[in-house]
């Protein structure tokens, strides 16, 4: 193929030099065409990731508004000092002209920069064209203000401008050479236009002296460039991952972080939840240890899972850096305490349609060995697969716990030592909260009836002002009935299950989670939640057409963020 793409060659009759067609200017410096997605995106914008690309953008975005705010009040300075007679027509008739022209101009770059952010490369072009035009129209207006008697104080302001865009502008190095020496040449070329028009000249040796600091400006801006895009390229290494390229951070736990990413060939998104070392130094050793034991059994934990209700895992390594990690299923939607907080409790029907789910994942764990320790509304995550909606996944098994000694997922002696608690107050059972050697699964069905009565009422089972004095009431006080907390008629069967799974004792709850899922299922025979009525509420709510209350669309619950007091994952002894 040729050089524009042809997979021919000119007949004779046809053929022209290169020399000859060869463009004058650099064909980046027009060409607009939008890339056509992300990746691409990232590619072509000197390797810079899609959320520091926007990041860019914002810059570019507020000078441009700076940037016409300041002329803007300089044409009504202008207006009012020539009412008060302090300023000239002909003055005012520049600053009126400067006004016509960069008001416009700035308005332009401002729109592309708020509203093209599928398209930043045809900003930052346009942005690199800004930059010469407002060093050309900098260089003119000194020699507006010349006097041949005191020529040139200080430096030009095409310096600053020549210095600071390639921080505002992200490019490649070569190309900030090209722009920066363009924008430095604009001082000598107004001199050449006003000698030429007969303007009284300084000494020549000011003019090339005034001048020389523009290229060393334009050289600097060069050595910034390698230096930027040199970090650009650390940071873009950091963020591979085995073969995902982390794109955007979705949230930031107390010893990790989860990323969007995607596969750098197959494209397909997913969500990375790592530890960096940086994150460990504070640590002593052996703490330090047991945290990435605990991370590598989580990932072995969750592979080991097939349930479809159970999230996904693909991958799971470390880094050069020895930051960990592993890649899982990017689950949209929203978590069940979230759900609560921003559509209120929800009807027995749906109640037990997400509990029946939760169910089918958690036998599959209990058959093998394996409690959650940590069920909650937060680690609850409603989304919506293919064409099913209310479709719920089970996220987050770092305090997973083996009932015995399992190769496949490591040992627990070291990681969960007696008489420490790990746990969420708000929904833990009392065995948990006397760290009782002897715990089954049972202690995640109380944790499960404890997320019903959320969904039901909008509240807590226990409401206390400290994660001490919940523990207390969870070990001591009976629980009230949900139908006495909200004035949301709940099916009786539902409410005398619930209260079942909340008993004191593991031996008055429900034997297992498949007892559970029987009961679940005669219910949900009373009491269907059938799919149009949860096509009907995800169409109603959480699309961009139906959600009027502003709230976010899309959540990923993929890390426990760092909720209230009274619902922290606590992990002390006592």
């Amino acid at each position: 193929m040729d050089e524009d793409g042809g997979s021919g060659s000119l007949p004779p009759q046809g053929r022209v030099s290169r020399k000859r067609v060869r463009r004058i200017t650099p064909r980046w410096l027009f060409k607009l065409t939008p890339p056509r997605d992300e990746t691409s995106l990232a590619r072509r914008s000197a390797s810079i990731a899609p959320d520091l690309l926007r990041r860019s953008l914002k810059r570019i975005e507020r000078f441009a508004a700076g940037l016409g705010a300041l002329h803007l009040i300089s044409l009504l300075i202008g207006l009012l000092g020539h009412a008060a007679g302090a300023v000239g027509r002909r003055e005012l008739e520049q600053n009126a002209l400067v006004a016509l022209v960069w008001l416009p101009a700035s308005a332009l770059l401002y729109y592309l920069a708020r509203r093209r952010q599928d398209a930043p490369e045809q900003v930052f072009r346009y942005a690199l064209v800004y930059e010469v035009l407002l060093c050309a129209h900098l260089s003119f207006a000194e020699w507006w203000a010349v006097d041949p008697q005191v020529p040139f104080r200080g430096i030009s302001w095409v310096c600053l401008v020549v210095v600071v865009f390639p921080l505002l502008v992200p490019s490649t190095p070569r190309r900030t050479l090209w722009v920066a020496t363009l924008a430095a040449s604009m001082g000598p070329l107004m001199a050449a236009i006003a000698y030429a028009r007969g303007l009284a000249m300084p000494p020549m040796e000011r003019v090339v002296m005034y001048y020389v600091a523009n290229y060393f400006c334009a050289c600097a801006a060069y050595v910034s460039a390698c230096v930027v895009h040199r970090l650009r390229g650390e940071v873009m290494a950091a963020r591979e991952m085995g073969s995902y390229r982390l794109l955007s951070q979705l949230g930031r736990g107390g010893m990790g972080e989860v990323w969007r990413a995607e596969h750098r060939l197959l494209a397909r998104p997913a969500a990375v939840k790592i530890i960096r070392p940086e994150v460990l130094a504070g640590h002593s050793s052996h703490d330090v240890g047991t945290i990435i034991r605990r991370f590598e059994r989580e990932a072995r934990v969750t592979a080991a899972l097939r349930s479809p209700h159970t999230v996904e895992l693909y991958d799971f390594g470390s880094t050069a850096d020895q930051t960990v990690y592993y890649v899982m299923e990017l689950l949209e939607g929203i978590n069940l305490e979230q759900l609560v907080k921003h559509y209120g409790p929800l009807p027995s029907a749906r109640v037990i349609h997400l509990m029946r789910q939760a169910c089918l994942s958690l036998a599959e764990a209990h058959d093998a060995g394996l409690i959650h320790r940590d069920i909650k509304p937060a680690n609850l995550l409603l989304c919506r697969m293919g064409i099913e909606y209310d479709y719920l996944k089970v996220v987050d098994f770092g305090l997973v716990l083996p009932q015995a000694r399992n190769p496949a997922f490591g040992e627990a002696e070291g990681l969960t030592q007696r008489n420490t608690i790990h746990g969420t107050p708000a929904y833990m059972p009392p065995e948990l909260a006397l760290s009782s050697p002897h715990i089954d699964g049972r202690a995640d069905l109380y944790g499960l009836a404890c997320v019903a009565y959320w969904l039901l009422t909008g509240s807590w089972v226990f409401e206390a002002e400290s994660p001490l004095k919940l523990l207390a009431q969870h070990l001591q006080e009976e629980p009230e009935r949900p139908s006495r907390r909200t004035p949301v008629p709940i099916l009786g069967e539902l409410e005398q299950l619930i209260m079942r799974c909340l008993a004191k004792e593991p031996d008055g709850r429900p034997a297992s989670a498949r007892e559970l899922l029987v009961a679940l299922d005669r219910l949900a025979a009373m009491e269907p939640w059938t799919p149009a009525q949860a096509e009907r509420w995800w169409r109603q709510h959480m699309s961009a057409e139906g959600n009027k209350r502003g709230q976010p669309l899309k959540t990923l619950a993929t890390l426990e963020s760092k909720p209230e007091s009274s619902r922290e994952t606590l992990s002390w002894q006592h």
